[in-house]
């Protein structure tokens, strides 16, 4: 198994290959159209905010992180990484993937986060594995659509 930081416009292409399952599985929006902004994430892939990391068997990508990182806006000194999308499939979970998020955080930390948010769905809660991380839930989030 291998981890990496890849740039997202680079990956776009196998990436979307694994958008539908990641949205059937622990997608919120329900009857919304799936269709990601690719010029959004190009331009905050360009301006150095979007952290985009990989987990590939051989050369397939099996899983991806993105992580959108930057001064708190309510504490200037403090620099957070907060989780985008997340997904491993499901053959490829376990102990491999929970290697791949101490992979991420590691990367954040030495990047200069000092503080990473992740969320769990509903759907696919995978909170016990994050608290054995060293994780704390802090937040509940509610949804409201039209």
């Amino acid at each position: 198994m291998k981890f990496s930081r890849e740039l997202i416009s680079t990956a776009w292409n196998e990436i979307s290959g694994l958008w539908h399952g990641h949205n059937e599985e622990v997608g919120t929006f329900g009857s919304h159209k799936l269709e990601p902004n690719k010029e959004m994430y190009e331009q905050l892939e360009k301006s150095g905010v979007i952290h985009f990391f990989t987990m590939r068997h051989d050369s397939m990508l099996v899983g991806y992180c993105s992580m959108l990182m930057f001064p708190h806006h309510h504490y200037r000194g403090t620099v957070c990484a907060n989780q985008d999308a997340l997904y491993v499939l499901p053959e490829w979970r376990g102990f491999a993937s929970v290697k791949f998020l101490r992979f991420i955080d590691s990367e954040l930390f030495k990047s200069g986060a000092d503080k990473i948010t992740r969320q769990v769905t509903v759907k696919k809660d995978f909170s016990r594995t994050l608290e054995r991380m060293g994780y704390e839930a802090k937040e509940v989030v509610y949804t409201r659509s039209v």
